[in-house]
């Protein structure tokens, strides 16, 4: 799922919420910037895919999340919430998808993986070194993959 709306709709209160409810043993709580994941007491992105930055090509980011400690989250990993989902470069999002299938040993979008995503594409822009190549998870063919069910929150 995707859940969206303008700022003090609601975003962080139902992440809470559905933090609370998922079992924590297979729930990873990200975020795609340090100060995000803090606030929701999870772990970047990053940290949790372990394919660094993600500048590398999909094989060699597969290779990377074969390490055991990377690979026994990945396998652990049924719900995978996302904060501020806007701020996570297209590329980087397409390159998780692969590698969440790769490391699972399943075709299914994310390895099966349970995705919860949220955040704002209209407040907050993909955060890459190269303005010019910036695309949004949206724009993937994996978020397309995915078949998120869409939540729009307003006032």
């Amino acid at each position: 799922m995707f859940f969206t709306g303008g700022a003090g709709t609601g975003k962080s209160f139902l992440v809470q919420k559905i933090i609370g409810a998922l079992p924590p043993d297979q729930t990873f709580v990200t975020a795609s910037t340090g100060v995000a994941a803090y606030q929701i007491g999870g772990t970047t992105l990053h940290s949790f895919a372990g394919i660094g930055t993600g500048q590398a090509v999909i094989s060699q980011c597969e290779k990377l999340a074969q390490r055991t400690t990377v690979k026994q989250q990945w396998k652990k990993c049924r719900h995978l919430i996302v904060d501020e989902i806007s701020m996570v470069d297209g590329e980087y999002f397409k390159k998780l998808e692969a590698v969440a299938r790769s490391v699972k040993g399943n075709d299914r979008p994310f390895g099966g993986i349970q995705l919860i995503l949220t955040g704002d594409f209209l407040q907050l822009p993909p955060v890459t070194k190269e303005a010019k190549s910036r695309r949004f998870a949206f724009e993937t063919s994996a978020w397309g993959r995915c078949h998120l069910l869409l939540i729009y929150f307003n006032f």
